[in-house]
């Protein structure tokens, strides 16, 4: 059994991605720390891989790297390219990643409830098929030539500008066709859906996407035009997550054109632009390459996150070393060297070393030279051009390649790779640099310093706030406002909405939508065999998908509210609510006590509730004695008028007792 998990995104930006590209294989920057599930983390990126898998050559490598040491956790993450404009100069990585937290396995053997959970709401698919059927639909509206059929109810009690105007004095409510201006088909095709749904259509290319991007800013418009403020909220949110240096412009004027409500858009544009202003002065880097670790810790929710790594400053110098009388030093055998005196580059001693004679027995007769680091401790990048002065002319030649003197090379104090690069000449390549027995080098050592790391900053959000549209049908039915269908219930008069009875159940579609429907419209429709609470609660049900009360299938209900889920169970069979019928079940199967099966079985066999019957036989085999069970007047009135049923449950009973005892045995 799964506790919930901790997400977080933290995005890593590398600016002036192409002065990195010149890293050594295996070489890494890292992200500033982030925390995720109350652990610190951070992202290493390879510029050039890191050759820890075969066959990857060529590639870049990036890993997510756990920063809290003696700590075990599961995690799953994705690593995404947000954007990939290299000819501009950045790279981003998006890290999103779950830490799951797990609990002791011996929960897992928890005892399950004889019935199925019941399923999802459907409210949402049963809107979203009216608004595709149109069924009963009372005004079209037509977008720049596209028609788009909508019911006045639903959208009044969405919008109070659509009420205003569909249900008020304004020319459009006492007509049937309505044309828009001023906004898209497809935008106001979302906005409808929106409308009956409370969520928007799935729509292709992500959030980064440029058409998605496009369709949110008109949803934004339209929803601030119809005073839709959820919806603005969520458009709002959209935007701010895909904030980036080429449209932080467009979205701050947007937002600025719009109402009040848009300060949060608001906010969020200027925090990027200000992140974006402060990166042109990043603050001084941090030894071995690691940004400083941020002071508060990140709470355990949906965070994201952002580091930006500037491009790494070199420093360049040159050091000239006279070697007078060349001549002199030839013929001391191998591994006789001259070192150039000390000179220091990034607070790093160097040296030049020249072997007249070579070294090592490699590469006999030929002058080798190199560069030696002689600081001890951490690894330094540097790249190295060696040259020789060619005293007829002044000018000082290189003796390698353009390509392996741009080369970075990582010089490492603790190994052979402090000397480098290697350079080997024949005596006669260096006649040319020898006129006055005089070999004069020039050293040009350039020292790439540790990228700077920006510390975390928290990413701007705005979070929409969870859906409203239950809360607004129910606020519908409560003011009875455009109410057009009336019920007498044992006398008393209760109002409703056709549109929402007739999305709700098949059975008030029939009698609703039916070849008497004319009549009905005329009279109060009478229901019969049913309380004016209960039909009451049916409604509230049928306009909300809830239980009034917050009653649900997950709770423990008393004696009175026992008896209400059976008469609401009688109303959801009646009127084929087929969820409603699943609930009521539920929370019966999970209430049941030795006064009350009997009366439920009977319930359970009158209204085909199959797997409620079956729980009830089930805990009636599990009573150590029979005799409460008899004893109760659900017993004696299922004995009086349906023995049939109970002496088919008390066969059953017998079987599955026979059944329990020889699995014992066995």
């Amino acid at each position: 059994m799964a506790l919930a998990p901790s997400h977080g995104v933290h995005l890593f930006e590398v600016a002036n991605y192409s002065h990195h590209r010149d890293l050594p294989v295996r070489s890494f920057i890292r992200s500033a720390t982030f925390h995720v599930g109350g652990c610190a983390w951070s992202v290493r990126f390879y510029p050039n891989g890191n050759n820890m898998v075969a066959g990857y050559d060529g590639y870049v490598a990036v890993a997510v790297e756990l920063m809290t040491r003696d700590t075990l956790v599961t995690v799953v993450h994705d690593l995404l390219l947000v954007h990939a404009a290299l000819e501009a100069g950045r790279a981003v990585f998006d890290t999103r990643g779950s830490v799951e937290g797990r609990v002791p396995d011996q929960l897992s053997d928890l005892p399950v409830a004889e019935t199925d959970a019941p399923p999802c709401s459907d409210l949402p698919e049963h809107l979203c098929s009216l608004l595709k059927e149109g069924t009963g639909a009372g005004v079209t509206f037509y977008v720049q030539g596209k028609r788009f059929a909508a019911h006045r109810i639903l959208l009044a009690a969405r919008s109070p500008v659509f009420k205003a105007e569909l249900r008020g004095p304004m020319k459009e409510g006492n007509e049937d066709r309505v044309a828009f201006r001023g906004i898209r088909p497809e935008v106001f095709e979302a906005l409808l859906y929106f409308a009956y749904t409370d969520s928007l259509t799935a729509m292709r290319g992500g959030d980064k996407d440029d058409s998605v991007l496009e369709m949110m800013r008109g949803l934004l418009v339209a929803a601030d035009r119809y005073a839709m403020d959820r919806l603005k909220l969520v458009c709002e949110q959209a935007l701010s997550r895909s904030l980036t240096v080429e449209n932080v412009s467009t979205a701050s004027v947007l937002a600025k054109a719009g109402s009040k409500m848009l300060t949060s858009l608001i906010r969020s544009t200027r925090n990027v632009l200000r992140r974006l202003v402060s990166q042109s002065s990043p603050p001084p880097s941090s030894p071995a390459g690691r940004s400083a670790a941020t002071k508060r810790v990140m709470p355990a929710t949906d965070v994201k996150t952002v580091s930006t790594c500037q491009p790494p400053e070199t420093a360049q110098a040159t050091h000239v070393f006279d070697i007078l009388g060349y001549s002199k030093h030839r013929g001391l055998g191998f591994d006789s060297a001259v070192q150039s005196g000390v000179f220091t580059v990034a607070g790093h001693q160097w040296a030049l070393v020249v072997y007249p004679d070579g070294c090592g027995g490699e590469e006999p007769e030929k002058t080798a030279m190199y560069v030696h680091l002689l600081s001890s401790g951490s690894k330094v990048a540097a790249s190295c051009d060696i040259r020789l002065v060619d005293h007829a002319t002044g000018v000082a030649e290189s003796v390698i390649t353009p390509a392996l003197a741009a080369l970075v090379r990582v010089f490492d104090p603790e190994d052979h790779s402090r000397r480098m690069p290697y350079v080997f000449m024949k005596l006669q390549e260096l006649e040319k640099y020898l006129k006055t027995d005089r070999l004069t080098i020039e050293c040009v050592l350039t020292v790439r310093k540790e990228p700077r790391v920006s510390k975390t900053k928290v990413f701007p959000r705005i979070q929409a706030p969870p859906s409203d549209i239950k809360q607004q049908l129910a606020i519908l039915l409560e003011q009875k406002e455009g109410a057009d269908v009336t019920f007498s219930v044992a006398g008393e008069t209760i109002m409703a909405h056709k549109t929402v009875l007739v999305m709700r159940s098949p059975v008030f579609k029939a009698e609703l939508c039916g070849p008497m429907s004319h009549d009905r419209g005329k009279h109060p429709i009478v229901i019969e065999d049913m309380q004016p609470d209960v039909f009451r609660a049916f409604l509230y049900f049928i306009y909300t998908d809830s239980m009034k009360g917050g009653v649900d299938g997950d709770g423990d209900c008393n004696r009175q509210s026992c008896e209400m889920i059976c008469h609401l169970l009688v109303a959801a069979d009646r009127y084929d609510v087929k969820r409603l019928k699943l609930i009521c079940q539920s929370i019966l199967c999970k209430n049941l006590h030795v006064r009350n099966v009997a009366t439920t079985l009977a319930l359970a066999d009158q209204h085909h509730c199959g797997r409620l019957k079956a729980a009830c036989i089930k805990f009636m085999s599990c009573l150590s004695t029979m005799d409460d069970l008899v004893a109760t007047k659900g017993y004696k009135d299922l004995e009086r008028t349906a023995p049939s049923i109970l002496a088919d449950a008390m066969a059953r009973t017998g079987k599955l007792n026979k059944t329990l005892n020889s699995s014992k045995t066995t």
